[in-house]
């Protein structure tokens, strides 16, 4: 994943660049509406197009209110706990970055924006919000982003996307120019505090059939459930990062010494932490801002966070 590979600092010089919003009113985007009705953008796909044509698309299909015991800090005064269910989709080898905290801010009721932070959740608490990683260039990745809003009901959530060149490196910022450079998705004047259910299929009216001598129809099986990944199983290491076995061991897909990437057993991964802080031993893992996974090192009761194997 390009964007993992490029240090957090880096944001903020591609955010200046693709335009980041201050706390003025945001103004909506070339692709939003110019006379907006009533609602929300709640399954809308946005298209973001660069200088050779279409990037990508991405969806903000539900929104949920995350309770305060998911959290692994304490949730301070007058702020919301948020999570957002992503479908996001790469159509050329570029990456369109996926929405963290450090490319949303949202909106209040006057249409001022207001910077968010990562909310870190509790692990018995993932399942119920499957997090979103990065989409394959090309491909396609669903999943959930959760944030702190200081803004108890926004409006409004503000994406600024980021798009990397293809010869981004530490040593290169290029990024690419991508239109547009911010849009503003309109929120539901009420959250739930879980998930939205999947639509239930209508069902049409039953008559009462007349008497027919035709035979009975063949049955028919069912699918087979998805497979639990376990301990050695071969994975795909662009698009799954971390699963949990079927007797709630905690899995990370990586190579470990294979040719070929496999799911291998991992200390509890408690969500995302800041290189150099400090950490015990032996504990956990995480992955940084950026996505590298990371692992404590150092000594006992000294310890800090840095990039892992």
């Amino acid at each position: 994943m390009r964007a993992a590979a490029v240090a957090s600092g880096l944001l903020l010089t591609a955010a200046t660049l693709s335009g980041c919003a201050s706390d003025e009113p945001a103004t909506t985007s070339t692709s939003s509406p110019a006379t907006a009705e009533p609602g929300d953008d709640l399954g809308k796909p946005w298209e973001f197009t660069g200088p050779d044509g279409r990037i990508g698309t991405l969806t903000f299909t539900d929104i949920a209110a995350v309770p305060a015991d998911c959290l692994l800090d304490p949730l301070p005064t007058g702020h919301q706990a948020l999570a957002l269910r992503v479908e996001l989709v790469n159509d050329t080898a570029l990456e369109l970055t996926e929405p963290g905290a450090d490319m949303l801010r949202v909106n209040d009721t006057e249409g001022f924006s207001h910077d968010v932070k990562d909310a870190l959740l509790e692990y018995t608490c993932k399942p119920q919000f499957p997090e979103l990683t990065g989409a394959p260039t090309p491909g396609k990745a669903v999943g959930w982003t959760a944030f702190i809003s200081p803004v108890a009901t926004p409006t409004a959530v503000v994406y600024t996307p980021l798009v990397w060149a293809a010869d981004a490196s530490l040593d290169n910022f290029d990024v690419v120019r991508v239109e547009p450079n911010q849009i503003v998705v309109r929120l539901p004047q009420t959250i739930s505090a879980t998930p939205s259910p999947a639509p239930t299929p209508a069902v049409a009216p039953t008559t009462e059939p007349e008497p027919t001598t035709a035979e009975p129809a063949p049955t028919t099986r069912a699918a087979p459930a998805a497979a639990v990944p376990s301990e050695g199983q071969v994975c795909d290491i662009d698009s799954d990062t971390w699963a949990t076995s079927s007797d709630g061991g905690q899995l990370r897909c990586a190579y470990a010494g294979n040719p070929t990437p496999k799911w291998v057993a991992s200390l509890p991964y408690i969500g995302v932490r800041e290189p150099g802080s400090p950490c015990r031993l032996g504990e956990a893992v995480a992955d940084s801002p950026t996505g590298v996974p990371m692992v404590c090192v150092g000594t006992s009761g000294d310890g800090e966070w840095q990039p892992g194997p």
